[in-house]
């Protein structure tokens, strides 16, 4: 999704594009559905110049804090032995995991791509996406 999409979409209500900085320094922005029930992550970047500093850390702390009773979720590329990029794959998930993130029993498929979903608490989304 590019970044006109991203800014088009946040006016919508549930829609949250939030920017940050330290100073006048542009760390990166965030992208997230917010429900009466849950947070979707949908994109968090982080400025390319100063990776890494745990800026994607603080951004997941500061959204995990800001809405405390509600599960936070986003979705990650699926583990696959058969991929290219596993070992990229595995430190995704790591790092999730160190962020307070389960990885849950459910998958989402965005046209051929799938993705498993992480979540902080078990979301009431279950209803909605195919186990596998």
């Amino acid at each position: 999704m590019s970044t006109t999409n991203l800014l088009f979409t946040s006016v919508r209500k549930a829609i949250n594009f939030l920017e940050f900085y330290n100073g006048d320094l542009f760390i990166g922005f965030s992208h997230f559905v917010k429900t009466r029930d849950m947070i979707f992550i949908t994109y968090i970047t982080i400025n390319d110049e100063i990776r890494p500093k745990g800026y994607r850390s603080k951004i997941l702390t500061y959204i995990k804090e800001n809405n405390p009773t509600s599960p936070v979720s986003l979705n990650i590329e699926t583990l696959d032995d058969n991929t290219s990029n596993k070992e990229q794959r595995i430190k995704r998930v790591a790092f999730c995991e160190r962020n307070g993130f389960k990885l849950l029993k459910y998958t989402v498929s965005e046209g051929k791509d799938i993705f498993s979903i992480m979540s902080t608490k078990k979301p009431s989304i279950s209803k909605f996406i195919k186990k596998h």
